[in-house]
């Protein structure tokens, strides 16, 4: 049995699409259930309640598309690695998406 994993701050994932979030929920499961899992998306109001519950959650997954939305929110959060899926969504450095990832 695997040792289960702990983390000091929120992971971020960025995805391309909500299904792709769901696919990432259910990887996350399978392979580290121990691990408690944010997906924000959904109206604005309610994305913005998940990201201030943010802190106490192990991973947050967003999409590309709501993280350039909802950037203003996050700013003042601190995470402890970014995962950058889909990264075709951030290849060209001066779009939107690449640089409300940065």
């Amino acid at each position: 049995m695997m040792d289960p994993i702990t983390l000091m701050q929120p992971e971020l994932a960025f995805e391309g699409s909500l299904e792709k979030i769901f696919n990432w929920i259910e990887e996350i499961k399978r392979f580290a259930p121990n691990l408690t899992i944010l997906p924000v998306y959904g109206p604005q109001n309610e994305r913005q309640e998940k990201i201030l519950q943010s802190k106490n959650y192990d991973i947050v997954i967003t999409s590309y598309p709501l993280l350039r939305r909802d950037i203003e929110a996050y700013e003042n959060y601190t995470f402890d690695t970014c995962i950058l899926d889909e990264a075709q969504y951030i290849k060209n450095r001066q779009s939107l998406n690449a640089n409300a990832a940065k």
